[in-house]
């Protein structure tokens, strides 16, 4: 992590609740303590989507994708135009 310990410019992680093609929780740990040491990171988790914020409906083991999670777009819009707010709560 240590290009990620040097960051200074502000960056927007969001995350799928339900990702299973990557470990959100282990990765919003280190960021979490990043972010505690000072650096410029903002994360999102959009609980009930996976991977690319995508909400799903799940039958007999297998996910159809049902479309983006509420607010994603607006949210990323929402940040390259100033909105550096803080990280909700997880």
């Amino acid at each position: 992590m240590p290009t990620l310990a040097a960051l200074e410019a502000p960056s927007l992680w969001i995350f799928g609740g339900e990702d299973h093609s990557m470990p959100t929780g282990w990765t919003l740990d280190r960021l979490d303590s990043l972010r505690a040491a000072g650096r410029p990171i903002r994360t999102l988790v959009y609980d009930d989507a996976d991977h690319g914020i995508l909400l799903f409906e799940e039958a007999d083991g297998e996910r159809t994708l049902t479309g983006y999670a509420p607010g994603y777009f607006a949210a990323m819009v929402a940040w390259l135009h100033g909105d550096r707010g803080q990280s909700p709560p997880r």
